[in-house]
């Protein structure tokens, strides 16, 4: 039997020399010892319990990525009042529906930063 170094395959000493995962040359896995992954039958390896091994789950917040998205909910509420009141009057029915629908997906924009800045700090907490 014969590990490769760089991807932990094993493979038939009859085969070649070349891993038949990676087409690496597995003659010098034979003398160093080498960390196996665990596979299963379609070359899966399955992710470690934890999604960050070896640190706290703690995950710092932002408190930029909290403004935002206060700063989008309170736009979504403002723009959904605002609506309400503007559309009581028969005139303003198709302008009330444009304030929300602004709001709305300003609000959502404002929430999706929101959350691109919290995922960012959890990258760069790495």
């Amino acid at each position: 039997m014969k590990v490769c170094n760089l991807c932990g395959a094993i493979f038939d000493d009859s085969a070649s020399d070349d891993c038949p995962d990676c087409a690496i040359n597995a003659q010098a896995s034979q003398s160093r010892p080498i960390k196996t992954k665990s596979r299963n039958a379609e070359g899966y390896q399955a992710p470690s319990a934890a999604p960050y091994p070896g640190r706290s789950q703690y995950i710092p917040s932002n408190p930029v990525s909290i403004i935002f998205k206060i700063i989008g909910w309170l736009i979504i509420g403002f723009a959904i009042i605002a609506a309400v009141i503007s559309g009581s009057s028969e005139q303003w029915q198709l302008y009330s529906f444009a304030i929300a629908a602004v709001g709305c997906i300003s609000g959502i924009g404002f929430i999706g930063i929101g959350e691109i800045i919290k995922l960012l700090n959890i990258i760069a907490n790495r």
